[in-house]
């Protein structure tokens, strides 16, 4: 059977969040996926902070990075045993760069095509890997990252996206994230509900063309049979899509993003980082770059 995504790369420090995120990690990976588990630790970063601490030069920074190092391989050793206990083997990747840098080239080097991280969400963004470091990954990412708040409830068993919110305007990442939705919903029968975000002032003057967007977007991927509703909303676009996602009994949203290109203006630029924050769904964040290919075999 064809997957959605064949290689899965999930970044965990054994935080809460992580923790929730390795479930969802394990719930993709359960169809035939290959699975890796990363965790970063910046070493320069870890001596540009000790030269800058009182006392430095009574220690060698390379005790401080042989201790954060047996710290890494502990928290790997952890996800790995979680997987096992799952039925998931898992292979460890250690990063010794920032996490931006250092995911980035695993990405490349190890073919991902999805991304899974935490984010502290609504609590504010944390300064670990799985905080504000989490939208810097998200910025740079050349494949999709879902990000898993730690607010979201744990996949059931068998059961992962059943419905999903596929936020969408006229714009290049708007038609990736269409077209990774309609291979959720061909693959994991995933029911989708299609919404368009309108500031209020133009509303009623946009309101026709964007449900004919949202008509296109459904007939140019073929899922009439799996989209529950078409939505055209008025209101501020994070917490619109954040509202509906919840009114409609989503389990996921999905929305493009221009990552490091900026075109915050667009709908599906910055706002899919204030999605991110505010959201207590998981968020697939899908790049305009990439359409997710077809599964490897």
């Amino acid at each position: 059977m064809e997957l959605v995504f064949s290689r899965i790369l999930l970044a965990y420090d054994d935080s809460e969040v992580s923790r929730i995120a390795l479930a969802y990690a394990c719930s993709l990976a359960r169809g035939g996926a290959t699975l890796f588990v990363a965790h970063a630790v910046n070493e320069s970063g870890i001596i540009a902070t000790a030269t800058m601490t009182p006392g430095f030069t009574s220690f060698q920074p390379s005790s401080l990075i042989a201790a954060a190092d047996e710290r890494g391989a502990a928290i790997l050793k952890t996800a790995v045993d979680t997987c096992a206990k799952q039925g998931i083997t898992a292979e460890t990747i250690f990063i010794h760069d920032s996490p931006e840098i250092g995911i980035a080239d695993v990405v490349r080097e190890r073919g991902i095509d999805l991304v899974i991280l935490g984010t502290h969400g609504r609590g504010g963004v944390a300064r670990t890997v799985l905080g504000s470091v989490g939208e810097g990954i998200v910025r740079v990412s050349d494949v999709p990252v879902l990000t898993v708040t730690g607010h979201a409830r744990l996949p059931r068993e068998g059961v992962l996206f059943e419905r999903a919110l596929v936020a969408l305007d006229d714009s290049d990442p708007s038609e990736a994230a269409m077209a990774l939705a309609s291979r959720l919903s061909l693959h994991m029968s995933t029911h989708l509900i299609l919404c368009s975000v309108l500031a209020s002032s133009f509303f009623n003057d946009l309101h026709d063309d964007s449900r004919k967007l949202l008509e296109r977007a459904a007939a140019t991927n073929s899922v009439y049979g799996s989209v529950d509703d078409l939505l055209v909303l008025g209101g501020k676009p994070a917490e619109t899509i954040e509202h509906a996602s919840m009114q409609h009994n989503c389990d996921l949203i999905i929305i493009g993003s221009h990552g490091r290109h900026g075109l915050e203006r667009a709908l599906l630029g910055s706002v899919a980082e204030a999605v991110i924050r505010r959201s207590a769904l998981p968020v697939l964040v899908v790049p305009a770059k990439q359409i997710p290919a077809t599964a490897r075999t």
